[in-house]
Order: C-alpha cells, then structure tokens, then sequence
C-alpha cells in the first residue's frame, strides 16, 4: 500500500477505537497510580468515542478532513489526564495532515511524528515512562521506518514494534509502575489503539486474542500512593480566546498535573489543585466556563484501595450530607463533605444511616445537610442518638445543601461558622422539573398524568407537555432583581447534549444570567436549578 486514501484513514481511526474499546478493562487493570483522573482504559475509550461520533456527524472524504474531525471530537470528549493527552495526540496529526486528500507512508510518518511533539508540548512537565514515551519512541520508529523505504503498512507495523519496547521499559522509568508490576496504562492503550488501526485498514476483524496479554500482579496500595497534595482533578472549558502558555504557567503555580490545550476559541484546562475555586475564579477572567468536572481524588482512592474508611486527620467540625445521584455526591465531595449518605427523594435514608454516617467522621462536631425536606426530622432524630455535638442545616434540597457547605468559613467559633452555612442556604431558590404520576387539581393547576411539573421551593408553579417551555416558565418564577447565576443540574434521563441545549436557551430568555451546567445524575427528576 503505497497511499492511505481518506477511507483509509477513517478504518485507521475507527478500527484503532474498536481494538481499544474491547480492551479497556485490561486498561483499566493497569491504571495503577492513586487514581489521577479515574480509569485509563475508560477515559481513553470515550474520548475516542467521541472522537469517531464527530467524523460520522459529518461525513468526511479526505485524510486532512477526517484528521480534523478526530481532533475536534477528541478534544470535545476527552476524559482525564490520558484522555486529554490521546486528543492530543489527534491534534498533532490533524496539523500534519492539513490539507491532504491521501498520504504516502513518510506523511504518515511526519504524522505520528508530530503527534508526539504536540502532545508534549501541551504538558507543563512531561513524565517519562507514561503514554508520552510511548508515543515518542512510535513516532521515531515510524521516521526510521519511512526512510529506510517501507510503505504505509510497514510504517505502522514499524511504529507498533517501537512502541511496545517502549512500553516494556516503563516500569524502569517509572518506579511506581515497577512497585505494582505493571506497564503504563496509557502507553498501552495507545498501542491498541495502534494495533486496531492497523487491523481497520487490512479490513481484520478484531477478536480479543489478537493481542498478547501482558503479565499483571497483585498489589496492595502503599501509603505513598495514598498522599495526594492536590487532592481536587478540577476540569473545564474555556469559550473563549486564552493566552494558553500564560494561563499555563499560572495554573503550575496552584497545582499540578497540569493540561492547557485548545484552539482560538475553545480552551481545555485540567489541573490538579488544593483550591479549585481558586482555580475557577482565575480562570472566569478569560471566558465563559462550561463542563466543569471536580472530582475528589482521595476518595477515589479509598475506593479503589477497597477500604471503607481512608486515612484522615482529625478535624474540629465535620460534614454529613445526604445526596442521590452521582454528580451531586462527586460535588458535594469535592467541597470537603465528609461522608454522603446515599438518598433523597424516594429513597429516604434511616436514622442508622445517618448516625453510622457521623460516627465514622474524625471530628467531634459534625454539620448534617438533609437537602430534603423528609430527611430533617431523621437527621434530628440521629443528634440524640451519638455523643458528638451535631448541628443540623435544615437543607431541603441539594442545591441549598451546596450553599451550605460553600459558606461553610475556616474561623470562628462552631456555632458561628454554622449560622453562617445557615445563611447561605437563604441566598438560594431551587427549582426541580419532574413528571406527574397522576390526574389531579393544585392551586388552580389541572395536571395530567405524565406532564411535566415545575416546582420552585417545593411549590408546584407550572405544568405542561413542552419540557423547555416549562424550565422557562419556571426560570421566570424563581428570578427575583437580584438573580444572577443559574446552576442546571441534569438528571440521570437527561444527555448532556440536551442540558447544553436547554441552557442556551435559557440565556436567550434571559440574557443577564450566568447559566452553568452540572452533571447531577439524580433519577425521576430531569432538571434541578439552582438561582442565587
């Protein structure tokens, strides 16, 4: 094969997301390090995920259109630190293929080349020993392999070879990975990717054993693996044009692991930091920020580390809160709650729940945060059920359980610092869309089982068959003068396509709001809107 045409080249891409897709778990398995963003194998699947759904949203013909739509897609979707990395790597080849219809085996060469070198450039302090390395020595294995005259298949299979050396050499670089006795995950999943590209062009099916299964061991997480400094992975997007070496530059100086890639006028930050609103508030200053993701790394690790309970100091005043839905727990976690209690709406936790919950916290004082209206009284219930000292937040939804926990101050006396939670929950109105599940009559409303319900501070004010109608109407009731940011937390039923949607619009109704979209995760509840 002396040309890859653009067919081609989408059978590179697809057959490479294929191969990596049916081998994310052994990824996964490898992902050894204290959970820098989540799973590997995973986050690099459903980057190329996206990747592919961009191409086949726009069907395109040549090599460099095609190089440019994996990009895009890529850098769109990109999850964790080895998500952002392989969009990386998309990017460089799409600036190498620019422009061309088909591509003889030393273009592809300069490509795999210079996706190595941008995907460098992009990390503030490159790591040794990880999928950077790995890409590095493929990319010089395909140069060589173009100038010593083989042709497009032997570029690949050339770039495949090198690589896997590289990767053998990772635990030497890395003495974490030889500690757990395994390769890099991320230079391994790029190998599949690799692998499966190289089957999508020869028209292979891909089968799982295709591919030689690295040895993998048992470990045990070691105390070094658990000390995290900068314990928030605080992720987001900039619209905007950003000065990215600048920004760069700024963000090392308030954590690490640090990612600032993008174009002229949409910017991917990630970062690892101890202060994540002050990592937010320095970044507002260069655009709108969408898809913001803070996740709690220590937690992860407990989880990952199988233990209950991970290892804390003790503190003068804890914090309970009781959430449902997985975005909601990551949020609350990520503002130093202490332990969730898993429940809510339809599923109220006991009172057991909850005193296990303040028990297992390492403080003497502990705030609970309800955050619904039918969980107060068992929260109360559990203050006389336990020595500690225990304040309730009477919360009555997650959205003032949040203005809780971010007006939580670090001085003063408890019961100050507990009125002053107290008085945040007040700045907040809360907004829910859900269904009816029956016909009935309220405060002049006809509602018809199945309609959607709009409900501020627990009131039903609007009812319809139009959902966005309805979170219009429903905006238009919660808003007062001072209104001025719109948090829309999207529910477990909901694409995050379609939150974005309801979002702009929303802004266009009404243009003075600082519209933010979060992942909520809740069930039987579309939306929940937070307006302060």
């Amino acid at each position: 094969m002396d040309f890859l045409t653009g067919a081609d080249y989408l059978k590179f891409i697809k057959g490479g997301y294929r191969n990596l897709a049916a081998r994310q778990d052994r990824v996964n398995a490898l992902n050894v390090f204290p959970v820098p963003d989540g799973d590997t194998g995973s986050n690099m699947t459903l980057t190329m995920k996206a990747a592919v759904e961009e191409v086949e949203r726009n069907p395109k013909a040549t090599v460099g259109e095609i190089a440019q739509a994996v990009a895009k897609g890529s850098l769109m979707g990109a999850r964790g630190n080895s998500g952002v990395i392989l969009s990386q790597l998309f990017r460089g080849m799409a600036e190498e293929l620019k422009g061309y219809e088909q591509i003889d085996a030393a273009t592809f060469a300069e490509a795999l080349r210079e996706a190595s070198r941008t995907a460098y450039k992009m990390v503030m302090k490159p790591v040794e020993g990880t999928i950077l390395t790995v890409s590095k020595e493929a990319g010089n294995g395909a140069i060589n392999a173009a100038k010593n005259g083989a042709e497009v298949l032997g570029v690949l299979q050339k770039t495949i070879e090198a690589a896997n050396i590289a990767l053998a050499k990772t635990p030497d670089q890395l003495p974490v990975l030889k500690k757990a006795g395994v390769v890099d995950a991320g230079g391994q999943g790029y190998i599949f990717f690799l692998e499966g590209g190289l089957h999508g062009i020869l028209n292979e099916e891909i089968v799982l054993e295709d591919i030689v299964v690295r040895k993998q061991v048992d470990f045990e997480l070691t105390e070094d693996l658990a000390d995290i400094t900068f314990p928030y992975d605080t992720e987001l997007f900039i619209k905007g044009q950003v000065p990215i070496e600048a920004v760069r530059e700024t963000l090392g100086t308030m954590g690490d692991s640090v990612i600032v890639v993008g174009s002229d006028d949409l910017t991917k930050v990630h970062v690892h930091t101890d202060k994540p609103g002050d990592v937010l508030s320095y970044l507002i200053g260069f655009g709108e920020l969408t898809n913001i993701e803070i996740l709690n790394m220590k937690d992860q690790h407990a989880a990952l580390s199988h233990e209950s309970v991970q290892e804390e100091e003790e503190k003068e005043l804890g914090m309970v809160a009781v959430a449902m839905g997985e975005g909601f727990e990551e949020i609350f976690r990520s503002l130093g709650i202490d332990r969730i209690v898993h429940g809510g709406q339809t599923m109220n936790p006991s009172t057991q729940d909850i005193v296990d919950a303040i028990e297992s916290v390492l403080a003497p004082a502990v705030v609970l945060l309800p955050n619904n209206s039918n969980v107060i009284l068992a929260c109360e219930q559990a203050k006389g059920l336990t020595e500690k000292q225990v304040f309730v937040v009477p919360t009555k939804s997650m959205p003032e359980g949040i203005a809780a926990a971010i007006g939580l101050t670090d001085t003063g006396e408890i019961e100050e610092r507990v009125e002053a939670m107290k008085e945040s929950v007040a700045l907040v109105t809360t907004g829910e869309i859900t269904y009816a599940v029956r016909d009935t009559e309220f405060d002049n409303l006809e509602i018809k089982a199945g309609e959607y319900l709009g409900v501020a501070n627990g009131t039903i004010v609007t009812t319809g068959t139009d959902l966005i109608s309805i979170a219009i109407e429903l905006v238009g009731k919660m808003s007062t003068d001072d209104s001025e940011i719109l948090s829309l937390y999207y529910g477990s039923d909901v694409t995050e396509e379609d939150a974005e949607e309801l979002a702009t619009v929303i802004e266009e109704n009404y243009p003075d709001f600082d519209v933010q979209v979060y992942y909520g995760g809740q069930e039987h509840y579309y939306y929940v809107l937070s307006l302060e």
